[in-house]
């Protein structure tokens, strides 16, 4: 029985063009697939970046927090990037003990939600200090704005708090300190004490308290009593 085959007899010219269209569709798709992959790696390092908040060094990261731990001890200063609603701890790596946060102009609020809700947006441990540098601001909203078992020291910025602006510790195992060399400070009651606190020192050069009047808060006594110690500093100091 007899077998029909089809053949199809190609000129050698129109071979050539057959190949030629095949690699130039190849070379197109793997061009687009190339462009496409340069296309996503940009974009996922422009989101990257977007979402960089705080800076330490040369290297950004995505939260305050994350950056606070990576400080080192040749280079303890956190640089704020963006508005960021955060509560943080000021706890570095072992072995530093002085951390610098520069608000660079923008606003640190403390975090009404989540794992970090009910604490203050700057939290300073025992045997830790912190020093804010501005301009910018820390923003408690209703928690305070700083709560203090270390050494605060506030060079410049903004500090406001619909509550207290700012708790310190003193007990038998923690003394809380407070250096204030300027800033503006905005709240009902603007200082109270943590862990039954019994006494409290600060040091001061240059204060603005806006509109202080004792009647603001129950705590009057506390706080004009800590205005007093605040003018006695002042007139020490000279």
């Amino acid at each position: 029985m007899r077998s029909h085959e089809k053949r199809v007899n190609m000129c050698p010219r129109t071979q050539g063009k057959y190949l030629v269209s095949v690699v130039l569709t190849a070379v197109f798709a793997i061009a687009s697939l190339f462009g496409t992959l340069l296309f996503s790696t940009d974009t996922v390092a422009d989101a990257a970046e977007s979402q960089a908040v705080a800076q330490v060094g040369n290297t950004t990261y995505a939260s305050v927090q994350e950056a606070i731990g990576r400080t080192t001890l040749k280079n303890t200063t956190v640089t704020l990037l963006a508005d960021v609603t955060e509560s943080v701890m000021i706890t570095p790596p072992k072995g530093v003990r002085n951390v610098t946060f520069h608000l660079n102009g923008h606003t640190l609020q403390a975090a009404e939600s989540g794992g970090a809700a009910g604490f203050a947006a700057i939290t300073v441990p025992a045997n830790m200090q912190l020093t804010i540098v501005g301009p910018g601001t820390v923003a408690g909203g209703t928690q305070p704005a700083v709560d203090c078992r270390g050494t605060l020291r506030v060079e410049s910025g903004t500090f406001t708090s619909d509550a207290t602006l700012m708790r310190f510790a003193e007990t038998d195992e923690t003394s809380a300190q407070g250096s204030f060399s300027g800033g503006t400070f905005t709240a009902p009651t603007l200082f109270n004490l943590l862990d039954d606190a019994k006494n409290l020192g600060y040091d001061c050069s240059q204060w603005r308290i806006p509109g202080y009047d004792p009647s603001w808060t129950e705590h009057a006594r506390l706080v004009e009593w800590l205005v007093l110690r605040l003018v006695e500093s002042c007139a020490v100091l000279g």
